[in-house]
């Protein structure tokens, strides 16, 4: 079953990058720029939206997702709280407040990007995203498919099963850069496979 999930998932990551000349990747790239403002304030809401509907439209062109014309609300949020936000779900609910204060405590620490809920159709991304390289746009990418997954009403066996066109859509928009998930992010298919695959 590795090889299979494995196998999938590369299918995915090639078909990414398929039809895209060099010059489309150089304007890729341009588009990426535009998000930092020059004074390196905050990224204007105008931007966002606009580079969102941009990689919708690459996700439903490359992977076949349903298209929608409804854009995400993006918001920007410390790491620690998006730590406590993604695995408090995951406890019981006499659990869960406690939890996600311990977790978005001062100090602690995370490699948790971003979010993506559900029930408000909102994008967290960390407070340190700034959307002026290839592996931040890809973080963004990552979760726009976690977006359209859910505006269809996509289904799945399990909270891993639907991180895996998620993370094949990171992987082929990366690759449009010439860099990768284990290159930016440390995430080698051994990390890749225990994501993407219900456990339990």
């Amino acid at each position: 079953m590795k090889l299979a999930i494995g196998s999938l998932v590369a299918a995915l990551c090639v078909l990414a990058t398929v039809g895209y000349t060099a010059a489309d990747k150089a304007s890729m790239q341009a588009d990426v720029s535009l998000l930092v403002p020059a004074d390196g304030g905050p990224v204007a809401e105008a931007a966002i939206a606009a580079t969102v509907r941009e990689i919708s439209t690459w996700l439903v062109e490359t992977f076949g997702l349903p298209p929608t014309d409804d854009v995400p609300q993006v918001k920007f949020a410390t790491s620690a709280w998006l730590t406590a936000m993604r695995y408090r779900r995951l406890l019981p609910v006499a659990l869960q407040d406690a939890a996600a204060d311990e977790l978005a405590a001062p100090g602690s620490v995370s490699d948790v990007v971003a979010i993506y809920d559900d029930a408000t159709g909102t994008v967290y991304l960390g407070d340190t995203w700034r959307g002026d390289s290839p592996a931040d746009m890809s973080v963004l990418v990552h979760e726009m498919v976690h977006h359209l997954q859910n505006r269809a009403g996509s289904r799945f066996s399990c909270s891993e099963e639907r991180e895996m066109l998620a993370y094949a859509a990171q992987e082929g928009w990366l690759a449009l850069f010439g860099t990768s998930l284990e290159r930016e992010f440390g995430i080698d298919r051994l990390t890749l496979l225990l994501r993407t695959k219900c456990l339990g």
